[in-house]
């Protein structure tokens, strides 16, 4: 009986392991923070939204033991495609694949659904600020934030930073 449950125990870890593996490899790893003041190059595309992705990761937190990194949300997303669950009003997700996942499916939806946005826009938008309710933290620092991080002009449209 003891085998069998010393070769259970095995195989669990062993599935933990490997799975999260697999989910770091999902994202690059984040830039560390000695760089936090570099900004990256501006690129287009799929880097371009990398590069926005991980600039949102860090200006929410992105380092251990911060919510975003507990919650594997990156974004400190409330909710989300392929979220678990929630833990202080925030979305959980199974690994950090699904929160990067998820960060870079709304940045790109947004941009799509609001093609005219600059950042300063579209982050008044994300902290919730609207025609009737005041942003929940300050939508200019984290546009500026966002687009000096990764190379671009706040008052750039996202959709035309994500070359779309």
């Amino acid at each position: 009986m003891k085998l069998l449950g010393l070769a259970a125990l095995v195989i669990v870890l062993w599935l933990l392991l490997t799975r999260k593996s697999r989910a770091s490899q999902a994202r690059p790893a984040p830039r560390p923070l000695s760089s936090f003041q570099t900004p990256m190059d501006g690129a287009s595309g799929s880097d371009a939204l990398d590069n926005i992705t991980q600039a949102i990761y860090q200006f929410e937190g992105g380092q251990p033991g911060q919510r975003n990194v507990v919650n594997n949300n990156p974004g400190d997303l409330r909710s989300g495609p392929g979220m678990t669950g929630s833990a202080g009003g925030f979305a959980t997700f199974n690994d950090i694949g699904d929160g990067w996942d998820a960060l870079g499916s709304l940045v790109q939806k947004k941009a799509a659904a609001h093609p005219d946005w600059n950042f300063y826009d579209l982050f008044n938008n994300w902290l919730g600020g609207g025609p009737d309710s005041a942003p929940q933290g300050d939508p200019t620092a984290y546009a500026n934030y966002v687009a000096g991080y990764a190379g671009f002009d706040p008052n750039q449209t996202v959709s035309s930073a994500l070359g779309s």
